[in-house]
């Protein structure tokens, strides 16, 4: 009667929720000789209907030896219109006696949309539930557990209508992870955008070209809108831009280094060369870093680094603002060419003077 109850309850039940309710802890709940004797005698009464009987072992790996040895010609020779079913997470645990004597099916676990089903047949949906559904591994259980009861609140914390989220795939390893974390970031936040970054390198965090081109391409073709950290190839840039990326953001030096613009020979050629726009990513460590950006003709600057580790972060960040706003007027106004042969050229009229 308790798993007939539990069962119809919660078709998605896990085995802990079993233990609690036939009143076992998990550790004890063993399928002992007495359990298989009261098993074998029923099956010898026959179906109460007359017509087929079934039995189902949940965790066949806890029937013990004794039990086993009992259960062992009821396997080999089932009575008439009867089956019996083993249902194991851990086959190579059951008694090799018993799973000698089974026909092994594999079931394989859900993928995501069919988590996502099973959780809306439960009343769960909308973003908390996307999100669970992709990371549950396949477990509907898994995923009703952690949402609970509660309503779908999980991003009341960081959801804000006055700030415009960008998502970010960093931590990805290839395009398939990119792709995925993408999806579900838009089923939880509902925007489009997507800062792409895919470095499978924990050390220097430098960008797999590779993987980021071919994420952007298929990322376009979903309709996100694909702001991809890269490095500052200008091939590969111009690539990126035609793969359908909204930007390109190249970086300026390795993250966090606050080194500033290691790269400004290729960005000057990528700015020139792009007719999407271009964000220095990456790098920048003083606001004179960001004004020199600019005043190539960047179109944006993202700095993280340098504003955190600043004794006075909220004043580091007043200041770049003022060096990006000064170094694009500078680039506006016609910055001069610096001139490379160090000879003076007077800035003077020299007729007329007196």
């Amino acid at each position: 009667a308790p798993f007939r109850e539990l069962a119809l309850a919660n078709p998605y039940f896990l085995e802990d929720d079993l233990s609690a309710a036939i009143g076992v802890e998990a550790k004890a709940c063993d399928i002992n000789v007495e359990e298989a004797r009261r098993l074998v005698s029923k099956l010898s009464m026959g179906s109460f209907e007359g017509g087929w009987s079934s039995v189902i072992f949940l965790q066949p790996e806890k029937i013990n030896i004794q039990a086993a040895n009992k259960l062992l010609k009821t396997i080999e020779e089932p009575p008439e219109k009867t089956i019996l079913i083993f249902i194991t997470h851990k086959p190579d645990k059951v008694l090799p006696t018993i799973a000698s004597r089974c026909q092994a099916m594999r079931v394989s676990p859900m993928d995501r949309t069919e988590v996502e089903r099973a959780l809306a047949a439960c009343g769960k949906t909308g973003a908390a539930a996307a999100v669970q559904a992709a990371i549950c591994g396949g477990s509907p259980g898994r995923a009703l557990r952690e949402l609970g009861d509660s309503e779908d609140d999980m991003l009341v914390h960081v959801v804000r209508p006055e700030i415009q989220l960008l998502p970010n795939t960093s931590g990805v390893r290839d395009a398939e992870e990119a792709v995925f974390a993408a999806q579900m970031a838009r089923e939880a936040f509902g925007t489009p955008w997507l800062k792409l970054e895919i470095h499978p390198d924990p050390r220097y965090l430098l960008p797999d070209s590779t993987e980021t081109l071919r994420a952007t391409e298929m990322l376009a073709k979903e309709g996100f809108i694909v702001l991809p950290y890269c490095q500052a190839d200008p091939t590969l840039c111009k690539r990126l831009e035609e793969a359908g990326a909204a930007a390109v953001m190249p970086l300026g030096a390795p993250i966090g280094s606050n080194l500033g613009l290691r790269t400004r020979d290729f960005l000057r050629i990528i700015i020139e060369q792009s007719s999407v726009p271009v964000i220095v990513d990456a790098g920048i460590g003083a606001p004179s870093h960001a004004a020199e950006a600019m005043e190539m003709g960047a179109s944006a600057c993202l700095v993280n680094t340098a504003i955190a580790v600043a004794g006075n972060p909220s004043a580091m960040a007043a200041a770049f603002r003022k060096a990006v706003e000064a170094g694009r007027e500078a680039y506006e106004a016609g910055l001069g060419t610096a001139s490379l042969n160090f000879e003076a050229e007077a800035s003077s009229p020299l007729t007329a003077f007196l």
